[in-house]
């Protein structure tokens, strides 16, 4: 089992909530799963990581990955055991918008 850090749960509490707010119970299904399959991949060691998200070159950190899966970024350590310390959607501006990634 993958773990969470309290920033990754943050964000996906803040995404859940705002899409109830909407009224996207299939955007909450969709996050899950992409929760779920980026579990999967990490634990297999088979994911296809990268060291920062698209152009943002200024996220990027030692022993850690970013991971894309369908609309989201997950971040992860590269650790023995590896835990997702944040999660984005693709269209955040990760830069300006999230400043407090560790």
């Amino acid at each position: 089992m993958i773990d969470y850090s309290r920033t990754a749960r943050r964000r996906i509490r803040e995404l859940i909530a705002l899409y109830k707010k909407k009224h996207r119970p299939e955007a909450i299904r969709n996050l899950r799963a992409a929760l779920v399959r980026a579990e999967g991949e990490i634990a297999k060691g088979s994911a296809y990581h990268r060291p920062f998200p698209a152009t943002h070159r200024t996220l990027a950190r030692p022993n850690r990955a970013w991971l894309k899966v369908a609309i989201y970024w997950i971040a992860y350590e590269l650790t023995v055991a590896p835990a997702i310390i944040v999660v984005f959607w693709e269209g955040a501006n990760l830069g300006q918008r999230y400043p407090d990634v560790p």
